[in-house]
């Protein structure tokens, strides 16, 4: 465990302030279990190793981070959940913008597909991947900068195998894994909006259609044999 954890009930939550820091937010307990969910998921998906500086190459890669908090409200104001997100400081990479590119999909394709889905009667299915970035693998050298204020991480630097939010090439790093995973079961993926993914219509059922913004996925697909590939494929990558 990172820190002494305490369970909480978002529902009955009540404060005016959202941590600026992790020394902040250390002093509350209402945000020391999304501090403490964050970096466990750190740690179960393997997104770094904890080096020594002295180890690290003189002409290494390395930013800096930080803990970002916030708070999801209800449509009446009220704390739905707490969040807090340990990111990297992109802007302090020198990779070329070329390799940082991620599309997501086009409004009017999410508009075309709940026109397909409800002239078809077909029932639509949405899911997000949490801390979806960190499932894709990092190819380049990048060391970072633990936030400061992180409990026994004084003096280290961390090597990072996953593509942490923050960094220029996460988006893209994410984007080809989901991707690759899709056109893994069978579904073809669209030349016109590289976020949709189909099977054309055919004369017993109409075209089987999924979309997905960055990690929010939605899908119009009533062949149950295809619904259950996909949906078996993302859980067992994600």
């Amino acid at each position: 465990s990172y820190f002494i954890s305490y369970v909480t009930s978002p529902q009955e939550l009540e404060y005016d302030e959202v941590p600026v820091s992790i020394r902040d937010a250390l002093k509350s307990a209402e945000w020391r279990e999304p501090l403490e969910l964050e970096f466990r998921g750190h740690k179960e998906r393997g997104s770094w190793t904890i080096v020594n500086r002295e180890s690290v190459p003189t002409n290494a890669e390395i930013v800096s981070s930080r803990v970002v908090f916030s708070a999801k409200r209800n449509a009446d104001g009220s704390v739905q959940k707490l969040k807090a997100r340990c990111v990297a400081r992109g802007f302090e990479q020198t990779i070329p913008a070329i390799a940082t590119y991620a599309p997501v999909a086009r409004p009017e394709t999410i508009r075309k597909l709940f026109v397909v889905a409800a002239r078809n009667r077909v029932q639509l299915q949405q899911m997000d991947v949490s801390q979806a970035y960190l499932y894709a693998n990092l190819e380049e050298e990048i060391y970072m900068i633990p936030p400061d204020g992180l409990p026994g991480y004084e003096g280290k630097l961390l090597k990072l195998h996953k593509a942490i939010y923050g960094l220029k090439q996460a988006g893209r790093r994410w984007f080809d894994l989901l991707t690759k995973v899709l056109r893994s079961t069978g579904l073809i993926q669209s030349k016109y909006d590289p976020c949709l993914f189909y099977l054309p219509a055919t004369r017993q059922s109409p075209a089987q259609l999924l979309a997905f913004h960055v990690d929010d996925i939605i899908m119009a697909i009533n062949d149950n044999k295809l619904r259950n590939r996909v949906l078996q494929s993302l859980q067992k990558e994600f």
